[in-house]
């Protein structure tokens, strides 16, 4: 990868989490509809977007928290901090613990009924809850680091900023042992 790809790099992860959105969306549909029923079916479903989650979603967390994030905070900064307020940066990093927290709900909720046949009335409205949480936050999400953050990155950061992003997240490729699907 090279610093001209960091942000295409970015967004094209971006169109993969939103068709992972899409199927999560179409399996809260499901588990809403059918009052839980079918679990195994459901539950190797949504195995498949924690693999996901796990895997290139965290690397991309990764890789905006600890590569891009650090450099473009404090530049940002200056332009949108007040008293007391979030920094743009923070609300993502907030928007990442959010997300990240209700999957590990939505799995806890699934190990609580592993010897079940159906999902209980409430944990069903629980899952689905999560489940529309994750992809509503996740769309907004994305949004506004697609069309918002991002391009003050670009604006912002020098090239020697980037390629120290770039050399951040290839580092992480190279250390870790997750395959990136985008």
């Amino acid at each position: 990868m090279q610093v001209k790809e960091l942000f295409s790099t970015l967004t094209s992860c971006h169109k993969e989490v939103l068709k992972k959105l899409q199927n999560l969306g179409k399996i809260a549909n499901v588990i809403a509809k059918r009052g839980g029923k079918d679990l195994p079916e459901q539950k190797k479903n949504l195995e498949e977007f924690f693999h996901f989650a796990e895997t290139s979603l965290f690397l991309h967390t990764r890789d905006e928290e600890q590569g891009l994030f650090p450099i473009l905070g404090p530049k940002l900064c200056t332009h949108a901090c007040g008293a007391g307020s979030m920094t743009p940066v923070e609300v993502m990093m907030q928007n990442h613990k959010d997300v990240h927290g209700a999957i590990f709900a939505i799995k806890t909720l699934l190990k609580l009924t592993e010897k079940e046949k159906d999902f209980s009335q409430p944990i069903s409205k629980e899952i689905t809850r999560l489940m529309n949480f994750i992809t509503a936050t996740m769309r907004d999400h994305i949004w506004k680091e697609d069309n918002v953050l991002y391009q003050l990155a670009e604006e912002s950061l020098s090239e020697d900023e980037k390629e120290a992003v770039l050399r951040k997240m290839n580092s992480f490729r190279k250390e870790s042992n997750i395959v990136c699907t985008h």
